[in-house]
């Protein structure tokens, strides 16, 4: 798996004159897009990042994930899913809104009703608790002189869900003013005092996760999946001691993760 990241800062009116009033407020949008890619024709950087289904069938090789049987044959529900949580944010805040483009390779001349197959995404905010997989919009082969489907779709996060518990950090900010704008010890001071609170609620995306399900005839492969992840970040809030230090040269995604 591969990862490309590009920043993009959105500047806020007047958030000039506020910076000026209060340095450690950032006055600008942060927009951040990132490439991630898996080439399933190179088995050996999928280890530990990739399962799938029919393993007495299915395989990693060269042509991609798929298998060789007789001519003729099918199966009706196949399946790979990425394992390894993918971070999103940054280490000291998460993101509450994130668009997925998803772009796969594929070797599928069968042009049926069911040839598009269904690519789900699900989000968790520490890799122990996640929301249902759910379903990204499917488009058929944009060019039929090309195998690729294309798929998009979105999580956002009801503010509904946000509300509660943006007042806890809020809380934990007032008690350790130190920590203000780092969500990270303010998730560990709301678990610490709630072990079960992300079972109770998600609000947040942390992590991400896909799944792709399809009817696979023999012969053929999946041979890549090529993903623009977009997500944001507020507009104004209070700089963390972290975001204040950062190097954009060194992503630092968010890396809160439950205990065992």
């Amino acid at each position: 798996m591969s990862r490309h990241f590009t920043q993009v800062v959105v500047a806020v009116a007047f958030c000039c004159v506020l910076l000026l009033a209060a340095p450690a407020i950032a006055g600008a949008q942060i927009i951040m897009g990132e490439e991630i890619k898996f080439d399933f024709t190179k088995p050996e950087t999928l280890k530990e990042r990739l399962d799938y289904s029919d393993h007495d069938k299915l395989a990693l090789s060269e042509k991609g994930l798929g298998w060789d049987a007789k001519e003729g044959q099918i199966l009706s529900s196949a399946w790979f899913q990425t394992t390894a949580p993918i971070p999103l944010g940054y280490a000291w805040t998460p993101t509450a809104g994130v668009t997925i483009h998803a772009h796969l390779d594929v070797d599928f001349p069968y042009i049926g009703t069911n040839s598009l197959g269904v690519l789900y995404v699900r989000y968790s905010p520490d890799t122990k608790n996640w929301s249902p997989w759910q379903a990204l919009a499917g488009d058929r082969r944009p060019d039929k002189s090309k195998l690729t489907h294309d798929y998009s779709g979105a999580v956002i996060i009801p503010q509904r869900d946000r509300t509660p518990y943006y007042a806890l950090l809020q809380e934990f900010y007032k008690l350790h003013p130190e920590s203000a704008g780092d969500e990270e010890d303010g998730v560990r001071w709301i678990v610490k005092n709630d072990p079960h609170y992300f079972e109770k609620t998600l609000p947040f995306v942390g992590y991400i996760q896909f799944l792709f399900e399809s009817p696979l005839h023999s012969g053929e492969h999946v041979k890549s999946m090529h993903n623009l992840v977009i997500w944001s970040l507020p507009g104004l809030h209070t700089q963390s001691r972290r975001e204040r230090e950062y190097d954009p040269k060194k992503p630092s995604p968010w890396q809160y993760r439950a205990a065992p």
